[in-house]
């Protein structure tokens, strides 16, 4: 065939009114595309949501617990308090009661003294010559409190006469529960006695001297002298 010959006759032509779809392939891959991306879409944003979801009820636990520690901090706040105050009352009366048992000793003490140096000021006033350990065992045995062991601080030349004397089987048991400590400070014949952070004096040289003075001054009253 010539290329005179290639064309189309006219009668050869027809013309149709029935529409036809023309269907281009670029445009099914970008709508194929756009389905999936929209699908990934829903698919991150339900995931979103749900992450959402979970982050709002792990905040209401959150503040739940918050307020619940909030509310045990206060309770441990007001039971520090309530704590406190009974420990500054069971101070303050503790305080108060030690006040009461400290007088009451120091009182009996110095009663005590005065009973048993007016026993020997009339024979002598040589501490020396005194047995200690009788004075000593008198004292602590009627004391007016309980102690499971005591602590004496005594002059050592004192301690060797109590050793020297010998105390018997009755007066071993005190002896026995005693922590003797020394004070070259003190005279013979003093010692103090220590208990559960209580402390009281028991001075003989002193109350001796004393009541001697006296003595004398009522003797030379009398006209008479003091046989010391």
């Amino acid at each position: 065939m010539s290329l005179s010959n290639s064309r189309i006759p006219k009668t050869a032509v027809e013309i149709s009114e029935t529409p036809v779809e023309l269907v281009y392939l670029e445009e099914i891959t970008e709508s194929a595309e756009t389905d999936s991306d929209n699908q990934e879409l829903i698919q991150a944003q339900a995931a979103l949501e749900q992450e959402a979801q979970q982050l709002a009820v792990s905040r209401q636990q959150l503040e739940q617990r918050l307020e619940a520690l909030e509310a045990e901090k206060a309770d441990l706040l007001n039971k520090q308090a309530e704590w406190e105050q009974t420990k500054q009352t069971e101070r303050q009366e503790w305080e108060k009661e030690k006040q009461q048992v400290y007088q009451t000793v120091t009182r009996f003490l110095y009663e005590e003294s005065i009973q048993l140096a007016e026993q020997v000021v009339q024979q002598t006033i040589d501490e020396r010559q005194l047995k200690m350990t009788p004075l000593l065992v008198e004292v602590i045995q009627k004391l007016p409190i309980s102690f499971e062991k005591l602590c004496v601080t005594i002059h050592p030349e004192t301690l060797e006469a109590l050793k020297a004397e010998h105390a018997d089987d009755k007066e071993a048991w005190l002896m026995q529960n005693i922590d003797w400590r020394f004070d070259m400070r003190l005279g013979y014949g003093e010692f103090s006695v220590e208990e559960e952070k209580e402390y009281f004096e028991y001075r003989f040289p002193e109350i001796f001297a004393a009541i001697k003075v006296q003595s004398e001054r009522l003797l030379a009253a009398k006209g008479g002298t003091a046989d010391v």
